[in-house]
Parts: C-alpha cells; structure tokens; sequence
C-alpha cells in the first residue's frame, strides 16, 4: 500500500521485527554466545563491515537482545553486554574506569581516571599509562562472567585507543571469555591495519551488504 510504514529503515539502526538474509551471521555469533556461556574463550573477535545502511547496527542490536535471551535461560550468571561508540573510548583512562570492577580500582588505589592515556594513583602526582591497564582490567570484569563488548561505528576509532583495545582484547580473549564485536564501513579495514595489532587478519570478517 503507498505510503505505508515498512518494518525496515536503512540507516536508522533500528532492530526489524525480523533480521531477514543474515542467518549466517546470527548463527556465528550465536556460536560465539554459547562458548561465552560456557566460560570458554571466543574463538576470535568479530568485524562486520559495509555501507551504511546495511544493517550493521541493527545487528549488534539482535547480538545484544540474543544474549539477554540467553542470559534469562542460563542456569548460572550469563553474559554481560556493553555498547559503545569510539568517542567513549577516548581518553582511554576512562574507558578503563568503565570497564574495571570498582574494587578492582580502589585495590590499585587509583583516585582519578580520565586524563588523555594517564591514571593517578594514590592521590600523588605519579601517573601510569592507561594501556596497560586496560587488559588487566578485561581480566578482572570476565572473572566476573562472560563480556561481550560491541563497538559501533568503528571506523572513527582512534589509532591509539584502538591500538590499546585490540591487542588488550587480543592478549585476554585467548584464555577468558571476552569477545571484542566491531561494526564499521569499508574504511574500517585501512583503519585496524594502521593500528599496532593483528586483528583484522585474525578476526572473524562478516561483510554487511
């Protein structure tokens, strides 16, 4: 009927009411879940990529509602599920913050987080580099359960920060139950190989289109 509102929009991110022609996609991911659920390591992390408007977002929407799906099913603790966009990422120090156990922190004493790539520690001046801190705080959040990170729009990651979170991924999801999930256009290749980590040619690619 003209006029009439259809269930699908490109470009708006919105969840259809059914994710039509991505069986193959939704049956990797929810492979990938149900290692999580069983505290095993992820076999790799994940890139969807293509043009805007193909559904990358409305993807990671389904991933996120599948894990809670999983999670009210589950026997014990289940998955949790965090959503980002790069801008939340930088400075990383506060991605730390956001990431790590609260207790995790005041064990550490870090008083203040948030300074471009700089924590300070035990009210003193000293300062540390936020990078190496971001893999041990992944360890210290999975040991709680299972994490899956998603990170839309990837491609405006930052060659810092994105080089930190891929490796600190990297270094962790080989042994604990972390998958990294990142969404981008096609730009999103040059820019993971400009960034100091194997992980375009170790993820698992699912091109959107």
């Amino acid at each position: 009927m003209a006029g009439e509102l259809g269930p699908f929009q490109p470009g708006t991110g919105r969840l259809p009411p059914y994710l039509a022609g991505r069986e193959r996609e939704q049956n990797i991911l929810r492979a990938f879940v149900e290692r999580l659920l069983r505290g095993s390591p992820a076999p790799s992390e994940v890139v969807l990529h293509g043009p805007r408007g193909n559904g990358k977002t409305a993807l990671l929407g389904w991933l996120e509602e599948h894990a809670a799906e999983r999670n009210a099913a589950a026997a014990e603790a289940g998955i949790e599920t965090l959503w980002f966009t790069p801008d939340q990422l930088d400075p990383l120090g506060t991605f730390v913050a956001e990431i790590a156990p609260r207790s995790w922190l005041d064990g550490l004493g870090i008083t203040k987080v948030g300074l471009p790539g700089v924590v300070e520690v035990n009210r003193r001046t000293d300062t540390s580099s936020a990078g190496p801190l971001l893999a041990r705080a992944f360890a210290a959040r999975v040991r709680r359960k299972p994490l899956v990170l998603l990170l839309d729009e990837a491609q405006n990651l930052g060659t810092e920060v994105g080089g930190a979170l891929l490796n600190a991924s990297q270094q962790v999801g080989r042994r604990a139950p972390l998958l990294l999930v990142l969404a981008g256009t096609p730009s999103l290749r040059q820019r993971l190989r400009r960034m100091n980590a194997t992980f375009w040619s170790r993820a698992e690619q699912l091109p959107i289109g």
